[in-house]
């Protein structure tokens, strides 16, 4: 007479623990890159700790069942992350490394070419370009701000990219997100 089989078998759960594992690397990629592009670069005491704190969420799939091939993907995991992070791959990433290249002392034209392609002026919904910004030899002794943004889309419209400038030259840049 068979008995009935309570419970998970070891193979169940050596299987169950792999699918669980997997799913936590994969979800924690996925929240990951959704903050890297919402904070765009900074915060690396704050990534750091992030990624601390997966490993040690991930961290009891592979002592309690241990493998191989979960410290391979651990790894790999945390090598993904650092990529990630430290590469533009998004065009708000792109954005903000552009404005964060400007240094100080930089003319007009020099933060124009860098900022090539992005849109000037600020706007909220339409596309809204302030008329007031130096043109011709005015740009050599400007005094005042520029704003660049990145995007139309609702969801990025007000993320902004101000250059301040002094006698026609950066003294500061910031970048005010959306």
């Amino acid at each position: 007479m068979d008995q009935e089989q309570k419970g998970w078998t070891q193979e169940q759960k050596r299987k169950a623990s792999a699918v669980l594992f997997l799913l936590a690397i994969a979800g924690w990629l996925w929240f990951a890159g959704k903050m890297d592009i919402f904070v765009g670069t900074g915060w690396d005491l704050y990534f750091t700790g992030f990624v601390l704190g997966a490993i040690v969420f991930v961290l009891p799939f592979v002592l309690f069942h241990f493998a191989r091939w979960k410290v391979a993907v651990c790894a790999l995991a945390v090598l993904l992350y650092f990529g990630m992070m430290l590469t533009p791959w998004h065009p708000r990433k792109q954005f903000i490394a552009k404005l964060n290249s400007i240094q100080v002392g930089m003319t007009i034209d020099e933060v124009d070419q860098i900022m090539d392609g992005y849109m000037l002026g600020f706007g909220r919904g339409l596309d809204r370009v302030v008329p007031a910004y130096p043109t011709g030899e005015e740009r050599k002794v400007a005094k005042g701000n520029m704003t660049y943004r990145w995007s139309k889309s609702a969801s990025y419209n007000a993320d902004w990219g101000r250059v301040f400038f002094e006698e026609g030259r950066v003294v500061k840049t910031e970048f005010l997100p959306d």
